[in-house]
């Protein structure tokens, strides 16, 4: 009797928690993609711009030069680091677009989860009459 008393009490409890604890994953999740995009961005974004820099740089060091050779060294430089930067932009993208799709594949998988959580055997969970053993136990 008590098996069954405690079987629908926690029917219950999960009917009232698993929005709530859904809800809490879901923010959680959201979260911590923003915080992972938010520092490649800035990193990315730094090496974007240090590599613009060193473009105008290599640019204002080709306009100033009258020898040939140093001109020409320096434009080659100016668009190496203008390609850089263009892809550094390019993986800023890509990582984005990936992120997305990660985080929405670990969010339906989460939920799927947390969704086949009332159907699992959990040993801590059922009654039995006696109290649950607990993974910290000192037992020898």
């Amino acid at each position: 009797m008590a098996n069954v008393v405690f079987k629908e009490l926690g029917k219950l409890a999960w009917k009232v928690l698993r929005p709530l604890i859904e809800e809490a994953f879901k923010d959680g999740l959201a979260w911590l993609f923003a915080k992972i995009g938010d520092i490649y961005r800035k990193y990315s974004k730094q090496r974007a711009d240090d590599a613009q820099a060193k473009a105008n740089e290599a640019a204002a060091k080709a306009d100033a030069t009258e020898d040939p050779v140093e001109k020409a060294r320096q434009e080659g430089r100016e668009e190496a680091y203008r390609e850089m930067a263009k892809n550094y932009e390019r993986d800023m993208n890509q990582l984005k677009a990936e992120l997305a799709h990660l985080k929405s594949q670990v969010m339906q998988q989460g939920v799927k989860e947390l969704a086949e959580l009332p159907n699992r055997d959990i040993k801590s969970l059922s009654f039995d009459g006696k109290a649950p053993e607990s993974d910290l136990s000192t037992k020898q």
